[in-house]
C-alpha cells in the first residue's frame, strides 16, 4: 500500500511566494513517480528552487510539479510525469484547507505514477518561468521560449545569476534535450577570444563572420557542445541531439537572428 505523503510548499518570493492566498503554496505527493523514493522540496537559493529526488537527483518544478527531465519520469502511460498534486483552498479563520481529491492521471493525479499536464500547460509555465527570471534579473539575456525546430524552454535554472541555464526538450522526441549556459564574458570582446584554454570547444566554423567552436564527446551518449559569442555573452550550448541537428539550430536561433 503507497502512503500518501504531501510535500506543502511555500513557492519562492519571485514565483508569488509573498501572496497571501492560495496561489502562493503548493501541495505535490512527496513519492517520486520513478524511484518510489521520497522527494523534498529544497528553497535555499543553492538548490535553485526545485524538487529534488535523492534517489536519482532528478527534480521537478516547484510552480507545477512537472518534471525537469521528463524523459526520466514517463511511466505507465503518464505523458509528462508531472507530480500527483492536492487542490488547496482558504477558509474564513486563515487556514489552509484541502478540497475534494480525485485521484486518477486526468484530475489530481495518481501517488506513485503520475499526472497528465498537456504540452500547452507545460509550456504556459515555461512562460511564467522565463518571465519572472527576467523580472528578476531585468539585465539577463532574453533567451526564446521555442525553437522553430520545435522545441521548447522546460526549465530556468537561476543559478548564480550570471550564469543561468535554460533546459529546452522537444515533446514528441523526449531524449532530445538542450541545455543553453549563458555567460557575461570579458574574453568576448578580445578578437583572439577562444574556449579552448577553459577545456571547451576544440574545433570551429564559421558562419556570417561568426566563429563557432564545437566538441562531440563520445561518453554513454554522443554529447555534442558548441560555444560561441554573442552581443559580449559567452553562449554554451549541449545536447544530445546530432551534430547537424543542433549546428542547424544555433545558427538559426542564435546566430542567423542575431545577424537579421
Amino acid at each position: 500500500m503507497v502512503r500518501e505523503i504531501i510535500n506543502l510548499i511555500r513557492l519562492p518570493e519571485y514565483l508569488g511566494g509573498a501572496a497571501n492566498d492560495t496561489s502562493a503554496f503548493r501541495a505535490y505527493s512527496a513519492l517520486d513517480l520513478v524511484s518510489h523514493c521520497y522527494i523534498k522540496y529544497w528553497p535555499d537559493e543553492g538548490r535553485n528552487h526545485r524538487i529534488e529526488d535523492p534517489c536519482n537527483s532528478s527534480g521537478y518544478r516547484v510552480y507545477d510539479g512537472v518534471a525537469i527531465h521528463p524523459h526520466e519520469k514517463v511511466i505507465k502511460g503518464s505523458n509528462t510525469g508531472a507530480l500527483p498534486q492536492l487542490d488547496l483552498s482558504i477558509d474564513d479563520n486563515g487556514f489552509l484547507l484541502v478540497e475534494p481529491t480525485t485521484f486518477t492521471r486526468e484530475e489530481n493525479g495518481v501517488i506513485g505514477v503520475g499526472r497528465n499536464v498537456s504540452d500547452e500547460e507545460i509550456l504556459a509555465g515555461s512562460k511564467i518561468l522565463l518571465d519572472t527570471y527576467s523580472s528578476k534579473f531585468p539585465e539577463s539575456v532574453i533567451v526564446p521560449l521555442t525553437f522553430d525546430a520545435g522545441y521548447y524552454l522546460h526549465f530556468v535554472n537561476p543559478g548564480n545569476h550570471d550564469r543561468p541555464i535554460f533546459e529546452y526538450y522537444h515533446p514528441t522526441s523526449r531524449l532530445d534535450t538542450i541545455s543553453l549556459q549563458v555567460i557575461p564574458n570579458s574574453y568576448c570582446i578580445r578578437e583572439s577570444w577562444t574556449p579552448d584554454s577553459h577545456g571547451f570547444a576544440r574545433k570551429s566554423f564559421g558562419i556570417y563572420d561568426q566563429t563557432i567552436f564545437y566538441e562531440i564527446r563520445d561518453d554513454d551518449y554522443d554529447y555534442v557542445y558548441f560555444d560561441l559569442c554573442l552581443d559580449g555573452h559567452w553562449y554554451k550550448i549541449e545536447s544530445t541531439v546530432s551534430f547537424d541537428k543542433l549546428s542547424q539550430i544555433v545558427i538559426d536561433e542564435f546566430v542567423g537572428r542575431n545577424n537579421n
